[in-house]
């Protein structure tokens, strides 16, 4: 199976991400400078989440471990986040990505995540390499977009991202199916945090 954790955001969240992608005010400036030709894959409101480590295929021992470890209390304080502004990855050239990212308590979700890498790396997980950044995406291009519409992209994702506080007090760990009309997410297990 293949499986990620995540960080899940309230339905009103998401419903209010979901409304503002199914505007089109994103794509409407794609569309306006370069044609069709660049089209944007968008996140189905229902697969919208913080992901916390993606762990690709996993057998089903190992899974058991995993959520073994996972199980063990979390002492790890719950914060509070809220989504604040765009993230276009990678962050120069152009652009494959699109995101939000978060202010607030982020020193909580950092040391979350440390928590999780720490956790997984215990029953044979690999680290991940790069910095984090916690964000939620909003939409892949299907072609990467050029880097001079990086500027308005952030503006008009930051005008409508929902300003709600978003706590975190667990983590969900996720199994993805593949399929031609998009994937599929499905919560195997919730593991709350301990700390409040």
């Amino acid at each position: 199976m293949r499986l990620f954790l995540a960080i899940e955001l309230p339905d009103p969240v998401r419903a209010h991400v979901g409304e503002f992608l199914d505007g089109r005010t994103i794509e409407t400036i794609v569309v306006e400078r370069w044609g069709d030709d660049y089209p944007i894959k968008f996140t189905r409101v229902e697969n919208l989440h913080v992901t916390l480590k993606f762990l690709g295929e996993v057998e089903e021992a190992r899974a058991e471990e995993l959520r073994a470890t996972l199980g063990e209390p979390i002492e790890v304080p719950r914060g509070t986040i809220c989504m604040s502004h765009a993230e276009l990855f990678p962050p120069r050239g152009t652009i494959h990505v699109l995101a939000a990212g978060f202010e607030g308590e982020l020193e909580k979700v950092e040391l979350l995540h440390r928590e999780v890498e720490a956790r997984c790396e215990a029953v044979g997980f690999e680290r991940e390499g790069r910095a984090y950044r916690p964000h939620v995406t909003l939409g892949r291009a299907k072609r990467p977009l050029p880097g001079t519409l990086r500027h308005r992209l952030s503006e008009r994702i930051e005008l409508g991202l929902p300003r709600t506080p978003i706590e975190v007090t667990a983590i969900s760990v996720f199994e993805s199916r593949l399929r031609p009309e998009g994937p599929l997410y499905t919560r195997l297990a919730e593991f709350p945090l301990n700390c409040a």
